[in-house]
């Protein structure tokens, strides 16, 4: 899309509670796509998965570096049947062929980090 855009996808395993709530690895797969808003003057991004319905949309700007974004949106949590919870992403640019995805629950807390997808690009 004019390199307007990074798609970032992820394949591989999740650990979670299993039925007799010993972990287990489950797969997972996940897509996002993030960019900057020109008119806006800020950064957007999706990101929908294996282990959900929803497609999120979360907005953010970067650290002075440029190589830290940070977002803010909203979540379902079927879980706890619990509908837009507050949620902060962080994408870390490691380098240009590693980035860093984090995911923080607000509720929890404001460093309460759900999950870590470490991202490396693809060789052609």
């Amino acid at each position: 899309l004019g390199k307007r855009f990074i798609v970032s996808e992820f394949r591989g395993e999740m650990v979670l509670p299993g039925a007799d709530g010993q972990p287990q690895a489950v797969p997972f797969e996940g897509l996002g796509m993030c960019g900057y808003d020109n008119f806006r003057n800020m950064y957007i991004s999706t990101w929908a998965d294996s282990m959900g319905t929803q497609l999120l949309t979360m907005t953010g700007s970067a650290d002075p570096s440029g190589k830290v974004i940070s977002y803010h949106g909203a979540m379902d949590e079927p879980a706890l049947k619990v509908v837009g919870r507050t949620v902060r992403y962080v994408t870390r640019i490691i380098d240009e062929d590693h980035h860093a995805f984090e995911m923080y629950d607000l509720h929890a807390g404001p460093d309460y980090k759900v999950m870590q997808i470490d991202y490396v690009r693809k060789k052609s």
